[in-house]
């Protein structure tokens, strides 16, 4: 064994041989890196030493790891969960989810799934995203605890949250079917996309399969986009999958114009592997967003009655935060998910949307378009809720979501040209917050759409403005002339001032700010921390 791992090249030749008088200590970073470059002797004895002497929690749990997988040893799952259970009582956080596992496979200990819950709960506490990606696993599956959709969902949330891959496709699946959550294409199509870009095989395919796809109402088409992630999983997979993904591509080109062949494998060349801290949801939604209305008190107006305070909604808010800003409680909302029973969902927004509130009626036409837990979907009911919000507020929300219907047919004839309309009408009036979501929109579709369909929209969209902006213009004018009328009258009839009323009086500003359901993968369960 060489100790020459824990000196730097260039010391005198004096200092070198004083130092090998003594023994040469690594740190627990040499130790790892020794393991990366299979020195196995070296890293065994420095953990060993690390957790012994220095009493290294987390040097005791890369021994274990070692022993569990044959680095250095022979593979002695019972050895490594002697040394992974001695290390989570020293505080590695490491250590828990490792043990989970071993009761989760029978390696090791005798298979419980009681057990494995125990332990992954206890590292989920610390944070760690892969047992509570395991908790939503097993919460979905049924395994060592009862089933409930609503808790898996909420644990995979906290797992792709952190950028854990299998988490962020496994949040995608259940937006996709509604399972343990109000159905949302965009969050489906979202959370697949988040995992894809880490080179998940799996979330590339399902992907591209979701943006080809024109025949779900509901769904972003994206050609180019479906053609790009079907020539990842051709490039990068593994068999079977790369042979299936080159096929679907290769169908789909024959569908698509030469130029958006070109884009599509330009991008899948300029594509790069992100990491899991690269991978974070950029799409966040306040907390105080998902408690609204449930709890504390808000300081009271002048006449008596709690202040009407809006709430900011993001262009592309989740449909269950939507419901919840809506004044719904989150446990009727779990409720409904639950029982697969939204009536009292829509019975709760209904009363708020009537008196004008803004994510009641969002919430309640996106309910309407779903329709899961109701007799049917309702795209009718939906866009007149739409409508109503685009024309009476320019609601940026409403017309992105009305986009979508017309690109479909959902509800309505489809017509693309209006599909840009709104779209382009959503990127217009949308706030800061959500412009880099509207542009992503209006790119999508001018990379999908002919030219002559753009031009037509954009015409559309631009007579809906000038509409709109010549009342607001001939308000003001008309406003303007009364005024002026007023004090060119007959100046014989005009009233002096009491003599005891002062020559200026302040004006008061009266006008307050406007805040401007496949089963879950087995495969994916297991990854080091």
């Amino acid at each position: 064994m060489t100790f020459a791992r824990g000196f730097k090249h260039g010391f005198l030749v004096g200092t070198v041989c004083l130092a090998l008088s003594s023994p040469a200590f690594a740190t627990l970073r040499e130790a790892m890196d020794a393991l990366n470059e299979r020195d196995y002797t070296f890293a065994a004895e420095e953990f060993t030493r690390l957790a012994e002497k220095e009493g290294d929690a987390d040097a005791r749990y890369y021994l274990g790891r070692m022993y569990e997988q044959g680095q250095g040893f022979e593979p002695d799952p019972f050895k490594a969960m002697e040394i992974y259970r001695k290390a989570a009582g020293e505080g590695s956080e490491k250590a828990q989810p490792k043990i989970g596992n071993a009761y989760y496979t029978g390696q090791g200990e005798d298979k419980s799934y009681k057990d494995a819950f125990f332990w992954y709960s206890k590292a989920a506490e610390n944070n760690s995203f892969p047992a509570q990606y395991n908790i939503a696993l097993m919460y979905e599956e049924g395994l060592g605890v009862k089933k409930d959709a609503v808790k898996s969902f909420s644990f995979y949330k906290k797992s792709a949250d952190q950028g854990y891959a299998p988490a962020q496709m496994a949040l995608g699946r259940m937006y996709l079917k509604g399972v343990g959550t109000p159905q949302d294409f965009s969050q489906a199509v979202f959370w697949y996309k988040l995992a894809a870009d880490q080179g998940n095989s799996k979330a590339q395919m399902e992907l591209a399969d979701l943006y080809g796809n024109a025949t779900i109402r509901g769904l972003p088409f994206n050609i180019v986009g479906a053609h790009t992630y079907y020539n990842l999983v051709a490039a990068y997979g593994t068999s079977p999958a790369k042979e299936e993904a080159a096929q679907k591509r290769d169908t789909l080109a024959k569908r698509m114009r030469s130029e958006e062949v070109s884009l599509a494998q330009g991008r899948a060349l300029k594509w790069k592997k992100k990491t899991r801290e690269e991978s974070l949801p950029r799409l966040a939604i306040a907390d105080s967003l998902l408690e609204e209305g449930t709890g504390g008190k808000s300081p009271k107006a002048k006449n008596g009655k709690e202040p009407q305070k809006e709430i900011k909604l993001p262009i592309k808010t989740p449909t269950e935060d939507l419901i919840v800003a809506g004044g719904v409680p989150r446990r009727l909302l779990n409720k409904a998910v639950r029982e697969n029973n939204f009536q009292p969902v829509v019975d709760a927004l209904k009363t708020k949307a009537d008196a004008g509130d803004r994510a009641a009626m969002l919430a309640l036409a996106d309910v309407y378009v779903l329709g899961q837990g109701l007799e049917a979907p309702n795209p009718l009911a939906a866009l007149d809720i739409y409508q109503q919000l685009a024309n009476e507020r320019d609601d940026f929300i409403a017309f992105s979501k009305m986009g979508p219907m017309y690109c479909e047919g959902n509800g309505v004839t489809p017509d693309l040209a209006e599909c840009y309309k709104y779209i382009l009408l959503a990127q217009k009036y949308t706030d800061e917050d959500s412009l880099s979501a509207a542009n992503a929109n209006v790119q999508m579709l001018d990379e999908n759409l002919e030219k002559s369909i753009r031009d037509s929209g954009k015409q559309l969209a631009d007579a809906w403005i000038a509409r709109k902006e010549t009342p607001k213009q001939e308000k003001k004018k008309k406003l303007f002339g009364n005024i002026f009328n007023a004090f060119s009258d007959d100046d014989d009839g005009a009233m002096e001032k009491p003599r005891d009323e002062p020559d200026d009086k302040k004006s008061e500003e009266a006008n307050e700010k406007k805040d401007g359901k496949k089963s879950a993968a087995v495969d994916d369960l297991f990854s080091d921390l």
